[in-house]
């Protein structure tokens, strides 16, 4: 099958959901995907994106999916190997809803390869997100449910 962009068009979300950034407008940085492996993986996240929307019963605000190189990089706590990368992970908001409720709520209702609610301030509902990531076809998701922990020596992460 050849993918289109047209083809992440889901019940929930328009296809430029899975790849919008403020950041690369702001950088003049085309984020837009177009390698097949990249759409491809984008599908997946796509129904995986919209089966959480349908468990959820809440609209999902995707704060980011997609990222070429050049976006990835200029993000200064981003992994170098993100699976944002490669079309396989979205961070997302869900209003009125904690993103540790949202991870706990998910927990053993789907199957990904890392849930995590993620945080810029701990118990500040205003700077947290939810990241979720999926493998492609070819790899078997590991069903990871975390909570993120901020320490003074840096980032832990717990079974939720």
């Amino acid at each position: 099958m050849i993918y289109k962009l047209s083809d992440l068009n889901r019940k929930n979300f328009k296809a430029i959901e899975f790849y919008h950034s403020d950041i690369a407008l702001k950088n003049k940085i085309n984020n837009r995907p177009n390698e097949q492996a990249t759409l491809e993986n984008l599908d997946i996240l796509a129904d995986k994106m919209q089966e959480v929307r349908d468990l959820l019963k809440s609209p999902i605000i995707i704060t980011s999916g997609y990222r070429c190189l050049e976006l990835n990089s200029k993000l200064t706590n981003s992994a170098k190997d993100s699976f944002h990368l490669y079309g396989l992970a979205a961070d997302f908001i869900v209003k009125n809803k904690s993103a540790e409720e949202v991870v706990k709520f998910l927990s053993n209702k789907i199957s990904v390869d890392k849930v995590i609610a993620t945080h810029y301030k701990k118990n500040n509902r205003n700077s947290q997100w939810v990241h979720l990531q999926v493998q492609s076809n070819w790899k078997e998701n590991r069903n990871l449910f975390l909570g993120e922990v901020i320490t003074e020596g840096g980032t832990d992460y717990r079974k939720i």
